[in-house]
């Protein structure tokens, strides 16, 4: 599980930043609009504002579980998650998912797949009572294929919540180890396959 990424809250006092199109942007992924930045904060793996670290610097907020969930011992919600690129159908995607890939193979998951726990998942796999309240989430919501990457799940950094990772999961990152894709089944996918363009257009919904 990857537990960098950063999630800020912005309000009308918030300084309003134009960020530069770099060789980090992945089109049409990044938002080439001015967004507003809290004062103090930063990007995913960076120390500040300025993606520097060759790292995918994303401000992505929908669907990461976060520490104090976990220590409330509910996550009400669907995750996301990755999986390598070229595993993942290209040219196309589905509703909820907004882009998808050209780098996959036809016939493989899309983005905006659903996939759900087994609801006969063998819960003694999975010692830690943290890390269990994941797997009912998972079980209960699922999660939606909305990244490519070596890193399945995602979270939101603990830098901003009042509990740390480091309290929770005995095992840290690698608490859901022993899970296979074999352990899943695919939920209905949503509406209509849509095709990949690139154009990166706001149709405001």
């Amino acid at each position: 599980m990857d537990f960098s990424l950063e999630i800020l809250e912005a309000d009308e006092s918030s300084p309003v930043m134009e960020f530069e199109t770099t060789g980090d942007f992945y089109s049409p992924d990044c938002d080439h609009v001015a967004m507003p930045v809290p004062v103090g904060g930063n990007i995913e793996g960076e120390d500040d504002y300025a993606c520097t670290g060759d790292g995918d610097c994303y401000p992505i907020a929908p669907m990461l579980f976060t520490a104090d969930e976990v220590a409330a011992g509910v996550i009400d919600h669907a995750l996301r998650f990755a999986i390598n690129n070229d595993d993942i159908d290209d040219d196309v995607f589905y509703h909820p998912a907004t882009h998808g890939t050209t780098a996959g193979a036809d016939g493989s998951v899309p983005y905006g797949a659903r996939l759900r726990l087994k609801p006969d998942f063998d819960m003694g796999r999975i010692a830690d009572p943290d890390a269990r309240v994941i797997v009912v989430a998972l079980q209960r919501h699922g999660m939606f294929l909305a990244d490519g990457g070596n890193i399945p799940l995602m979270g939101e950094s603990d830098e901003h919540s009042t509990t740390k990772w480091n309290d929770l999961l005995e095992d840290g990152s690698h608490a859901l180890f022993g899970i296979t894709p074999d352990d899943f089944e695919v939920v209905a996918l949503e509406g209509e396959p849509i095709a990949l363009t690139f154009e990166c257009v706001r149709n405001g919904k």
